[in-house]
């Protein structure tokens, strides 16, 4: 990896980082409740229950931007930030990024992970009659 793409993929206080978006034509509010879903919640690393308030772990802002500590590949615990962006035309945009990763070699394997989590939103997103 080039000097300037690891300066690129890591910060001083949360060490590695990556981070992935996908565009669905899905409202907001629609998409939001897609993640909040336990069908949601199991493709990001839940426990597969609904999101909630007294979620554990959970830091939520607002109706579109939460926070979830996870469980990181290498053991220990990485940082999962998920939101919500409004989009043109009443689309919306799933943007997941994920902090505290332990080195190049994970970052690697989470912008992966995160890849799939989004064509698996792509999916569920279908299966609930919309496109992505």
């Amino acid at each position: 990896m080039s000097r300037r793409a690891e300066a690129a993929s890591t910060t001083k206080d949360a060490g590695f980082q990556a981070g992935a978006r996908r565009t669905f034509d899905l409202a907001p509010d629609a998409l939001w409740r897609l993640v909040i879903s336990p069908a949601g919640q199991g493709l990001l690393g839940g426990d597969g229950k609904k999101l909630g308030p007294d979620s554990l772990g959970i830091r939520a802002f607002g109706e579109s931007h939460y926070r979830r500590r996870i469980p990181a590949s290498s053991g220990g615990e990485s940082l999962l930030q998920v939101r919500v962006i409004p989009a043109s035309r009443g689309r919306s945009t799933l943007a997941l990024h994920r902090e505290l990763i332990r080195d190049a070699r994970e970052r690697a394997a989470v912008l992966a992970e995160l890849g799939v989590a989004l064509d698996a939103f792509a999916e569920l997103g279908k299966r609930n009659g919309r496109r992505s």
